[in-house]
């Protein structure tokens, strides 16, 4: 069987899952970085992930790889009208499949 070659990522992504909706908000911070350079978006509210987090980074950085942190609230920041108060996607009212007429 022949192996194909797959190039190396340029990027590395670490983030907390409640950020997994907002892909394409984390993605153009990534995109915007120098090649091999780790983006970390650290959580607000949850110190025990944040430290072990703040582990992988030391890690990255014992490496020699090159580390982006990133608040969970600087996201919001960036990007305020896409985040409601809480910190979820506000939805746009999509229109009835089932209307009168």
């Amino acid at each position: 069987m022949k192996r194909t070659h797959r190039p190396a990522k340029k990027y590395v992504e670490l983030l907390p899952a409640s950020l997994l909706p907002f892909k394409k908000e984390w993605r153009a911070v990534s995109r915007n970085l120098p090649a091999g350079t780790c983006l970390i978006i650290l959580p607000d509210h949850n110190p025990r992930i944040e430290g072990q987090m703040m582990m992988v980074v030391r890690a990255f950085e014992s490496q020699g790889r090159k580390v982006e942190m990133l608040r969970e609230a600087d996201l919001y920041r960036a990007k305020p009208h896409l985040f409601s108060q809480r910190g979820t996607r506000r939805r746009t009212k999509e229109p009835s499949r089932f209307q009168d007429g």
